[in-house]
């Protein structure tokens, strides 16, 4: 078996694994509520789509990224709906059910939305073997994205005492297969990651930054911006990766890898800073309402006359 053989068979069964798995730890009544939230469904469409390709094209034009590299740039920037953003905002204290909701949303408006862009964007960078389209992409996606979910989440609806054995071993296989893929590519075609330098892991990490700066500027509460930084700067890479590996080549799914690793070194850490800070927060206001309580139990033991 050839190692590109071998790359698609550990990029669809990581995703087919990991969509399933994630329908299996949603309902429908979930899924129902996020569609029916306006607000939050505009914001994070306009954040996650219309707010990320400005900023991943701005930063391929600043540090002239070679169009190979911008375009996985340009694939995690409109696939937003990482399963890690809810478990990142559990861990910084965030609001996790405005968390799940703004996953379920980005991973339907992916479906709708990446295609199209992707296809205006990237059609003269496309290399792979297929021809790259909006309706070929569409295909991919719906094939490998929307199926395995809606089987997830069917399977949790009739027969959650199955799915809950089956979740997680398919966890179990998607860790597995991503381990071995990027092992792979690092020894079998790894001479294509260092070919130029610092430029995509900074162009990559000024987008994770810019993107949670923005998220946290967005009116809400604390939890609700908390939820939507780990959702604005965690993205599906999964989904970028299944299609740089079917229509670019190996500098795109390299850089697609470059993300996911540089987005789980810096955002566990500062999930926990952000943990830490809702803490100490939490511990000053349970102060100062104690404080101001005592004047009121001292009047009701002893009240004037």
């Amino acid at each position: 078996m050839s190692v590109d053989i071998l790359q698609t068979v550990l990029v669809r069964t990581l995703l087919v694994s990991f969509m399933a798995s994630m329908g299996m730890n949603l309902t429908f009544r979930q899924l129902g509520r996020a569609i029916m939230n306006v607000r939050l469904m505009a914001v994070v469409l306009v954040l996650n789509f219309v707010g990320s390709v400005a900023l991943a094209m701005g930063l391929i034009e600043l540090f002239g990224l070679p169009p190979e590299i911008g375009a996985g740039l340009v694939l995690c920037a409109i696939a937003p709906g990482a399963v890690a953003g809810p478990v990142f905002t559990q861990w910084g204290k965030g609001d996790l059910p405005t968390a799940i909701a703004l996953m379920i949303i980005c991973v339907f408006a992916t479906i709708a939305f990446a295609p199209p862009i992707a296809s205006y964007l990237l059609s003269d960078v496309a290399s792979g073997d297929h021809r790259f389209s909006a309706v070929s992409a569409l295909w991919t996606i719906l094939t490998f994205v929307m199926l395995p979910l809606f089987a997830g989440l069917t399977l949790r609806h009739f027969r959650e005492d199955i799915s809950g054995r089956l979740d997680p071993i398919l966890n179990i296989l998607a860790n597995v297969c991503l381990a071995i893929l990027a092992t792979a590519l690092i020894i079998f075609k790894g001479g294509t990651a260092t070919e130029h330098g610092w430029m995509p892991p900074v162009a990559t990490i000024l987008f994770i930054a810019v993107m949670s700066v923005c998220a946290l500027l967005v009116p809400g509460s604390r939890g609700q911006r908390v939820a939507l930084l780990f959702t604005s700067a965690t993205r599906g890479t999964a989904v970028a990766l299944l299609i740089a590996d079917e229509y670019f080549g190996d500098q795109t799914s390299f850089e697609v890898l470059l993300y996911a690793l540089v987005s789980y070194i810096f955002l566990p850490p500062l999930a926990l800073a952000l943990r830490r800070i809702a803490k100490r927060e939490d511990a000053a206001a349970a102060s100062e309402s104690a404080g101001a309580s005592q004047p009121e139990a001292l009047v009701a033991e002893n009240p004037t006359v």
